[in-house]
């Protein structure tokens, strides 16, 4: 049977069995089959966030012969990811792409046959991330700060960067960005009409940016170490800053790590965040500097900079052209107002180890340190034990240490609470980060905590992590 005719007849089906709707809004259709032993939904995930601030999810019922229907909104080119069974594919596709992708139930991923005017781009990107896999779960990714921006970095990078002096890991990092190259371009000659423009496009911008952007990193981290002096820098004389590949990851962390790189004002956090406002004003164009502005401004608003950032705000509203990335900035003002101190902390219902329910209104009249963690996390282990000596110094009956932990498997939460006996209340959030009090907290990054008065509402938290501070606020709102 041809695509054409399977692809109608397929659809004629599915629908008439599953009674399933694809939304008229869909313009890129993704289905296939799974053989063996299925079992429950299938779904994709098209990352929005740096579009409109959202993750935009669609599920199919899978029917009995093992076949799937998705109909999804794209708006730019991108990578977008297929859900099965709790594990995690990563597609290519354009807006307008139809994508047929089969595979086997207990082989998932490692077993897709694709087919379908997307499935020559698919076949090339599964033979790169056969050599170079990708961490899909954020919360395993390494975490450095630099004045405002945090660099996302894959374990196994970071172990090749701990590894390597200066020289032998830049050369690393270019034989990966010539090898990405020399398979578009293997590609190309042997069967030209094999990928789209758009699919190279994305192709070259990932070799290139990635590339940049953990020089970068490279260059922070270990600048102390090897006595780096900005001549390390040099390469991005070489980088193109400007492109249209906003749909790809690494371009737009390297445009964040860029204008980061270019600020000088990192003692003062407010006047950093104008500065790379500015900075994205004069250096960059269309969709890359509205990118850039809106993260900008949605990270200088969850910091509680509304004040601060207020005439960069203005101006972004005024003069902002591509719509996607103006409501993200909306919604986040509009949240920044929601969790500013003073504002009501939202109430929710989880579980101790010992099945008691914990709501949040029940500490009504007490304040409460709101804790986010996971046993991974090392910073939030670090910062567990040091708070265990605020905990037993407080001694308070009007002070609650309240700790929630976002581990993905349950076991590893009560593990942790076995070896390290760590005091307070603690609770576990089923989902991690897509639980619902993780979305109604905005917890982005671990580990983050809060401070709630005792009626309820979020109160101003210090500065910066120092436990003299957070004992001294804990013990002032106690005493209101």
């Amino acid at each position: 049977m041809t695509f054409v005719r399977f692809f109608y007849s397929f659809l004629l089906i599915f629908c008439f069995a599953n009674s399933t709707t694809i939304s008229a809004q869909a313009n890129t259709l993704i289905m296939g089959r799974i053989t063996g032993n299925k079992t429950g939904m299938i779904e994709l995930h098209v990352n929005q966030q740096f579009l409109n601030g959202a993750i935009d999810s669609y599920q199919s019922n899978i029917l009995e012969d093992g076949t799937f229907m998705l109909g999804a909104e794209l708006n730019t080119n991108q990578l977008v990811y297929l859900d099965y069974s709790r594990n995690k594919a990563p597609l290519y596709l354009e807006p307008g792409d139809t994508l047929i992708v089969n595979f086997e139930a207990t082989n998932f991923q490692y077993s897709f046959t694709f087919d379908g005017s997307a499935a020559g781009n698919n076949e090339v990107l599964y033979n790169y991330l056969k050599e170079y896999p990708t961490e899909t779960n954020r919360f395993k990714m390494l975490q450095y700060r630099r004045g405002t921006f945090w660099y996302d970095c894959d374990p196994k990078m970071d172990n090749m960067m701990q590894d390597n002096s200066p020289a032998k890991f830049t050369s690393k990092l270019d034989l990966r960005k010539e090898s990405t190259f020399n398979l578009v371009d293997f590609t190309l000659k042997n069967n030209p009409t094999k990928i789209t423009r758009g699919f190279q496009d994305y192709m070259e911008a990932e070799a290139m940016y990635l590339n940049a952007y953990h020089k970068l990193l490279y260059g922070h981290i270990y600048k102390n170490k090897y006595k780096l002096d900005d001549s390390f820098f040099t390469f991005l004389e070489e980088v193109p800053v400007q492109n249209e590949a906003i749909g790809n990851f690494w371009y737009r962390q390297f445009l964040l790590a860029f204008c980061n790189h270019n600020s000088e004002n990192f003692d003062v956090k407010e006047k950093t965040y104008t500065e790379q406002y500015d900075f994205a004003n004069n250096r960059l164009e269309r969709g890359a500097k509205r990118f850039v502005q809106s993260e900008i401004l949605v990270n200088a608003l969850r910091g509680k900079t509304i004040n601060q950032i207020s005439d960069s705000y203005r101006d972004f509203v005024l003069t902002n052209e591509l719509y996607h990335f103006h409501q993200k900035v909306i919604n986040q003002y509009d949240k920044s107002i929601k969790y500013m101190a003073g504002s009501k902390a939202p109430d929710f219902s989880l579980t101790e180890q010992s099945g008691k329910i914990v709501n949040l209104k029940d500490y009504q009249g007490k304040v409460v340190y709101l804790n986010f963690w996971a046993s991974w996390c090392a910073p939030c282990m670090n910062k567990m034990e040091r708070m265990q000596s605020l905990q037993s110094g407080i001694n308070n009956s009007s002070v609650v240490f309240l700790n929630v932990s976002l581990d993905r498997e349950k076991e590893a939460w009560q593990k942790t609470l076995a070896k390290k006996n760590f005091i307070g209340v603690h609770v576990w959030a089923d989902g991690n980060i897509d639980s619902a009090i993780a979305k109604d907290y905005q917890i982005k990054i671990l580990p983050q905590y809060y401070i709630i008065d005792k009626n309820g509402r979020f109160a101003e938290k210090p500065a910066s992590f120092d436990l003299i501070e957070i004992q001294n606020k804990l013990s002032q709102l106690s005493t209101l």
